[in-house]
């Protein structure tokens, strides 16, 4: 689906309040109601819009530490790499998880409670995988940006 201006509007109007009326949302990008609606179902449909949901505040929630994981695996075929990124899955430390370029295979985003429960996930979790070359660390000290909204340029 390409989307234009007015699409992309739409979307950083909802990014920003999901719960937003669709005659709020018309109002402020200019449309009528039901062209406003019109709109927002065919991203829906199209899956440019997947959810709505709430935004936690992982830090106000008891978990304040965030760590990326770049990791290597020792084997480069499909099967390994299906398997761990399962594996993954099952993590519920684990908050993002990417397949990357360049010397490491995977990037994580993990948010934990403190450095123990960091250690704990290393040791209970992520140790106990065989195929893993290599693991490096780095603890986010503040996240300054997060956006939602989509570049309207």
């Amino acid at each position: 689906m390409q989307l234009d201006r007015s699409d992309i509007r739409l979307l950083g109007f909802l990014a920003d309040d999901g719960r937003m009326t669709i005659a709020e949302l018309a109002e402020r990008v200019g449309m009528s109601p039901t062209a406003c609606r019109r709109r927002v179902s065919l991203l829906e449909e199209a899956g440019v819009i997947s959810g709505y949901r709430a935004v936690i505040d992982r830090t106000k929630a008891g978990f304040p530490v965030t760590i990326f994981v770049s990791i290597r695996l020792d084997h480069k075929d499909n099967a390994v790499f299906g398997a761990f990124k399962e594996k993954l899955k099952t993590f519920p430390e684990v908050v993002a998880a990417y397949t990357t370029s360049g010397n490491e295979d995977f990037l994580l985003i993990v948010n934990v409670a403190d450095v123990a429960g960091f250690e704990n996930f290393l040791q209970h979790r992520l140790m106990n995988e065989s195929h893993i070359a290599s693991l490096r660390s780095q603890f986010a000290i503040n996240r300054f940006i997060y956006r939602q909204r989509l570049p309207e340029n």
